[in-house]
């Protein structure tokens, strides 16, 4: 590196001399070679700021653009935004004869954001998808993978005729599939009040009206999110990981719900470490009836063909 404002681009070569060290300048916008001198490109562009922030307040000051694009955004055209603090954009205080016109000007953009009611049902369900995504502490890229999908549904009139609760926690429970995030359709039915069977449902509707291929949710995902939850030590999370992958093998998950899969697997790792925990607590937290997982669990141990009297 140079003076400042001069850097050393060393994957081209010159195309007089052959030289690797080629010198960026960027006051004159120019590319040369060191050796022979040789201006190979000119108008360059500076990608880096062309200022220093010490702190946060002074980087948004002398920022010249503003947010990165997001998909909780109702609509991907330019607009005005009028924050909630009676700030100017230097952030001092607006005087107090102002503030009247300004939380006037404020309401009047609010109401003209949205031109139409599929824009108000949107942005209402954004907002009630972040509430949602922060109660399930949901990443912020499957949250907003959840929004999307949600206004591709608006967009092709699927909400019309539905509740726009069942519709968007049938978005977030379709984003963690996507994302191959683990939560199972109790969770979020008890977070968002609709029912398992009308979330999965709508989940089907919109895999096939929005063309998206998600791959089945693999069991082992759940097992250290269950184990955690019945506090079992590491050494029965590791057998059963070791159960599932064996199950795998054995194609015994075939038409099965990965979560029975996994709660008998932890029923039965339990059994053989001497950590028991009883079918009802396994069942509660995998979400499934105590008769599933009794019934898994004797399908594991018949096929597997271990002997759990003897670990008893």
């Amino acid at each position: 590196m140079g003076e400042k404002g001069v850097g050393i681009e060393e994957k081209r070569f010159c195309p007089e001399c052959g030289s690797e060290h080629l010198v960026n300048d960027y006051a004159r916008g120019e590319m040369f070679c060191a050796c022979c001198g040789l201006v190979i490109t000119d108008n360059h562009i500076d990608q880096g700021p062309e200022w220093v922030a010490y702190h946060t307040e002074q980087e948004m000051a002398r920022a010249r653009i503003g947010p990165p694009s997001s998909r909780f955004l109702t609509s991907i055209s330019l607009t005005t935004a009028i924050g909630r603090e009676n700030k100017d954009y230097a952030g001092n205080f607006i005087p107090s004869k102002n503030i009247t016109k300004v939380r006037r000007l404020r309401m009047w953009n609010n109401r003209a954001r949205f031109v139409s009611s599929n824009e108000k049902n949107i942005s209402f369900a954004i907002s009630e998808i972040k509430k949602h995504a922060s109660k399930m502490s949901l990443p912020p890229q499957v949250s907003e993978e959840a929004a999307l999908i949600y206004k591709k549904a608006a967009l092709k009139n699927m909400i019309r005729g539905r509740s726009i609760e069942s519709m968007l926690a049938a978005a977030i429970y379709t984003a963690c599939r996507n994302s191959n995030l683990p939560r199972s359709l109790t969770e979020v039915s008890q977070l968002t009040g609709v029912k398992k069977k009308e979330i999965g449902r709508l989940y089907r509707l919109l895999a096939k009206e929005l063309q998206m291929e998600i791959d089945l949710t693999e069991p082992k995902k759940y097992v250290t999110k269950l184990c955690s939850q019945l506090q079992l030590s590491q050494k029965t999370t590791k057998k059963t990981e070791e159960l599932v992958e064996t199950i795998i093998k054995k194609e015994l998950i075939s038409g099965r719900g990965p979560l029975g899969i996994v709660g008998a697997a932890i029923y039965l790792a339990g059994v053989l470490c001497k950590e028991k925990r009883t079918q009802k607590e396994v069942a509660r937290a995998a979400g499934v009836t105590e008769v599933t997982i009794r019934n898994r669990y004797k399908e594991i141990v018949n096929v597997l063909g271990i002997d759990v009297r003897i670990k008893r």
